[in-house]
């Protein structure tokens, strides 16, 4: 049962396996995906369709029994995901109010939000807010960006323009990605100085990539919050050093690791 679950979330996602990808580590980044739309249901169970909210510990444990169910089947879930500590699930938690996916509240609960393009560059945007899993790039066609959405990968789907043409709601640029008010918690890797850092993305099939960096990103940057929505950690939830994401964002990924001068290989 828990395997045809995952199948289903995998096909309503247009996930596909990575070439020579085990059950385990499929599963795992099957789950991944899923988290997104999980945690946003779980803030609409407040008993009241959503007006409020529920705190972030409620949402963690919901998480970790959804992913403990998983786990009955595939036991490498739990590992992956960090065990008891909740690791992965809190670093997904960051990334989902980092990219307005959830807003917290003056009391700090965490409540969803509509869907909507939320800007990284001027020529990015990423599909934020509760959205039909199973047709996650409805809202940018009804946004009438002008571009057809690339496809889902890791907790989202995105859209880019490169020719970089000027952002038209400069409303988004008031408490951007960039503004340096996400944290993970302390979650991650040791970070690199500025000008030492390198990326290195190497095909692994026709429709996958691996990005490989020398040293993660610093958390609050938008290259870190973009390359975190867009790909899936690979050896753990998070692995912010080796990421697997969409062939088709690999110009998008590239030009946002240049303008933080990360030397792409």
């Amino acid at each position: 049962m828990v395997g045809r679950v995952l199948d289903d979330i995998a096909e309503d996602l247009g996930l596909v396996r990575v070439q020579k990808e085990s059950n385990a580590a499929f599963a795992s980044r099957a789950a991944y995906s899923a988290l997104r739309f999980w945690m946003q249901a779980f803030c609409l169970d407040d008993g009241y369709g959503g007006v409020y909210g529920i705190d972030g510990k409620t949402v963690e444990r919901k998480s970790a029994a959804w992913l403990e169910t998983l786990a009955r089947s595939y036991p490498d879930i739990r590992r992956w995901f960090g065990g008891d500590d909740r690791a992965g699930i809190k670093r997904i938690l960051s990334l989902m109010v980092s990219s307005r996916n959830l807003i917290v509240t003056d009391e700090g609960l965490y409540r969803c939000v509509t869907a909507h393009t939320e800007w990284i560059s001027d020529d990015c945007a990423v599909l934020s807010g509760l959205a039909d899993p199973t047709d996650p790039t409805k809202p940018m066609r009804a946004n009438e960006i002008g571009v057809d959405p690339l496809p889902f990968s890791g907790l989202t789907s995105a859209v880019s323009r490169q020719d970089r043409i000027r952002r038209q709601d400069p409303v988004h640029d008031q408490g951007s990605w960039g503004d340096g008010s996400w944290s993970d918690g302390g979650i991650g890797n040791v970070v690199a100085g500025k000008g030492t850092r390198t990326a290195r993305i190497q095909p692994l099939d026709e429709r996958h990539c691996l990005l490989t960096l020398n040293a993660a990103l610093p958390s609050d940057t938008k290259a870190a919050r973009l390359i975190g929505m867009v790909s899936w950690p690979q050896r753990s939830a998070t692995d912010a050093l080796h990421r697997v994401f969409r062939r088709e964002y690999t110009d998008v990924i590239t030009h946002i690791l240049k303008l933080e001068d990360v030397r792409v290989r």
